[in-house]
Formats: structure tokens, C-alpha cells, sequence
């Protein structure tokens, strides 16, 4: 996709968005959408990194809701949203990037977002009647990249147990940032995911383990065949030149101490969200001129 140049429903926004903050019962959301679109609109559930928040991921989300999307954004178990104060002094003292205790509430939290249409248009007017329960994506950044893989049918070891959280409901996944065979992750599980998928990354988008980009391609080169694409970007990070959004001073010190990455790269952010609303253009809403790009 990248190789093509931009896509061009991904460079300027047709429409004016609108953002609101509510909760499913204890899950905090951010639901942000087209203020004047017609008629049913598609929906995206997108899961946040490790430590984030509804909050992030501002360049894509305004993208794809500019674009026609209903962007729904929880705020996983992991995330500093929901932690205590002292909590949060303490990640900040000494960051934890191994934080995976919300591994199996992610994909529920996401899934909890699809069966909760008829309560966030109860809670945004502007919403009524709108959702469009037959059309839904989902995607995720690093350990939402791991939750989306979870929901795409990625079947986890647990001993002699297979465990998946396979959601039927959504139509592509979207990949930024995935996870590669290890650990509970086998060759045979990555096999099990369905498409259409899109997966992203690059050759300095490195894992807290040391693993590279190569080790999150193997996720691409082992996914059963189908409608899967890779995008590879030589030289992206694991922020991929800003993707998350703007951060503060405070931010920046910590993830470099996390071993993470704050870099800033206009043209690596522009071709992960050309490449993203392309692909969901083409899958969710079968736009023909989004089919021929990609």
C-alpha cells in the first residue's frame, strides 16, 4: 500500500468530528465520529497500546472519523486511566514494560464496545439509530496490535488448552505493531487468525525483549492466506514518526526510560494513516476506489 503513494481519502477529511467521553459500567470509552454524515455509519474499535489511554492516537482517530467512522476507544485494564495515584508514582519511579495482566480483559473490553451500540447512541443523540452493527473493524497499536490479533481468531497456548477470542462481529483488523511467535504465541496460533487483515510495522520497531521488526513480520509471514497485507517502513520506530498523538515533557522522559520510543516523523505517521484508512475503506465499507488502491 505504502508503495503507492498516499491514499487520498486519507489526506484530507471530508467531514467535521465531534468527541465524547461516557462508560460502559467501568470501562471508560472515547467515541469519536462525523458530526454531519447520513444514514448508518461503519465502526471502528480501536485498542491502545500498553499504558494508554482513550485519549490517544489523535492524527488516526481524526483521520478515519473525518473519513465517515465512528472511532470507539476504550481504556483497557492496563491503562493509566484507571490507575490510583500511587500507582502511577510508582510507574513513573520505575517504568514496567511487562505489564500484561489485562491480557485476557482486552479483547472482552472490545467486544463489550460491539454489544453496547443501543447504550452509547442512548448517551449521543447525534448518534441515534446511526452505528451500523454490519459494519465494524477493529485494530490496536503494540499490545492492542496483540488484543486485535486475540479478536482476528489468534488461538493462545495454555498448556494442553487452546484458548481464542475470535470476534465474528468485525469485518478487517488492522495490525500496527504485532506480536511474533513466542511464549503462548505459537506458529500454529498465528495460523489460526482470519482475515482480511493489515499489519504494519518496521525495521527499528523493536520490542521491550529486543526482538525487531523481523520478529513482528513473522506474525504476517505465519497468518493463514488470504486477504492479509503488510506494510513495511523503513527506518519506523515504534511510534511510528507520532501516531499516538502529542505528548508531554514528562511523557517523553518516561518512555525513554521504558526503553520506548517519542520519535517524531511526519512521513511515517502519514503512510500508517493513509495505509490504515485505505484498508478499512476497502473491507468495512467496500469502497471500490479503496478495493483498486490496495
Amino acid at each position: 500500500l505504502a508503495s503507492q503513494g498516499l491514499y487520498p481519502h486519507a489526506e484530507k477529511a471530508s467531514h467535521a468530528i465531534a468527541r465524547e467521553l461516557m462508560s460502559l459500567g467501568d470501562l471508560p470509552i472515547a467515541v469519536t465520529y462525523p458530526k454531519d454524515a447520513k444514514g448508518k455509519l461503519p465502526v471502528i474499535v480501536w485498542s491502545h497500546g500498553m499504558y494508554g489511554t482513550r485519549n490517544t492516537y489523535k492524527p488516526l482517530v481524526d483521520a478515519l472519523a473525518g473519513d465517515g467512522y465512528v472511532v470507539i476507544q476504550p481504556s483497557h485494564g492496563d491503562s493509566v486511566e484507571r490507575m490510583t495515584p500511587e500507582q502511577r508514582r510508582a510507574l513513573v519511579a520505575r517504568p514496567n514494560t511487562g505489564a500484561t495482566q489485562s491480557w485476557d480483559e482486552r479483547p472482552g473490553e472490545v467486544s463489550l464496545c460491539m454489544d453496547s451500540f443501543g447504550m452509547i447512541e442512548a448517551k449521543i443523540p447525534a448518534l441515534k439509530g446511526k452505528l451500523d452493527a454490519s459494519r465494524i473493524g477493529v485494530g490496536g497499536h503494540s499490545v492492542g496490535a496483540w488484543t486485535t490479533q486475540a479478536l482476528a481468531g489468534m488461538e493462545l497456548s495454555a498448556g494442553a488448552r487452546r484458548v481464542s477470542f475470535y470476534e465474528k462481529r468485525a469485518k478487517a483488523f488492522v495490525v500496527l505493531s504485532g506480536t511474533g511467535p513466542g511464549g503462548v504465541v505459537t506458529p500454529a496460533g498465528l495460523k489460526a487468525m482470519h482475515g482480511p487483515m493489515l499489519m504494519i510495522t518496521g525495521t527499528n520497531d523493536t520490542a521491550r525483549t529486543g526482538d525487531t521488526g523481523e520478529w513482528r513480520k513473522k506474525a504476517f509471514e505465519h497468518a493463514a492466506p488470504g486477504d492479509k497485507y503488510l506494510v513495511w517502513i523503513d527506518g519506523a520506530t515504534h511510534n511510528f514518526g507520532g501516531i499516538t498523538g502529542e505528548r508531554t515533557a514528562a511523557v517523553r522522559d518516561f518512555l525513554k526510560r521504558a526503553g520506548s520510543s517519542a520519535d517524531v516523523n511526519a512521513k511515517h505517521t502519514a503512510i500508517v494513516i493513509s495505509s490504515i484508512v485505505a484498508f478499512y475503506d476497502a473491507f468495512v465499507i467496500k469502497d471500490v476506489h479503496a478495493a483498486n488502491y490496495v
